[in-house]
């Protein structure tokens, strides 16, 4: 995989940023307890035939974006939309910097494991002088291994320092990159926000 000069991993993939979902739903004040009859199997319990059993449930919308295997929570106030076919959440459609994600599947060519991944993105962003790395690391999210891979830098394209936070994980005989992109300068006031939708995402069988 070579370097485009504009983002190191996975190559041309613009990208996101993620807010905090809707909060969970209080519970109104009924009066005295009730008899109450014998409890359904929970929601969270409820099998989902594509997310597997149990499934979590996701309070307040949700994006599952068509021809990928996962969903997560939108943030208040982001829409979603396309662009040149590709399928995006945005908080400003007008100002992309200002926090997008977006999603893109690409072929893995040599066949190689996550381990193998993790070394050529950590080796293309040493290699590169327009980018810094904060963070590359495999994990568990969501009940599937991926790469976490944070990154700052100014690209090709750009007159301003920008921050990247991709999750790359296998899907067949691609990969796919979740792809967080904001202006450094907001990264600060947003990074909770983000770090708690990233951790909402659940995937599929696939």
């Amino acid at each position: 995989m070579k370097n485009n000069g504009h983002l190191p991993v996975l190559g041309a993939v613009v990208a996101c940023l993620i807010y905090m979902a809707l909060p969970a739903p209080r519970a109104k004040d009924t009066g005295p307890p009730q008899p109450q009859p014998e409890p359904a199997v929970p929601a969270a319990q409820v099998p989902d035939p594509k997310f597997g059993s149990p499934a979590p449930v996701l309070r307040g919308p949700v994006w599952e974006p068509r021809d990928f295997d996962l969903r997560m929570k939108i943030p208040r106030g982001w829409v979603e939309h396309e662009r040149r076919g590709r399928q995006y959440l945005s908080r400003d459609v007008e100002k992309p910097r200002d926090g997008n994600i977006n999603l893109i599947s690409l072929p893995n060519f040599f066949g190689k494991d996550l381990d193998g991944l993790l070394e050529e993105n950590r080796q293309e962003l040493q290699d590169n002088p327009a980018f810094e790395m904060d963070r590359a690391e495999k994990l568990r999210l969501g009940g599937r291994e991926l790469l976490r891979i944070d990154y700052r830098g100014m690209p090709a394209d750009s007159d301003e320092e920008l921050h990247f936070v991709c999750l790359l994980y296998r899907r067949g005989r691609n990969n796919v990159a979740l792809t967080v992109t904001v202006r450094e300068q907001l990264w600060p006031e947003i990074a909770e926000q983000v770090e708690r939708s990233l951790a909402s995402l659940q995937f599929g069988a696939n």
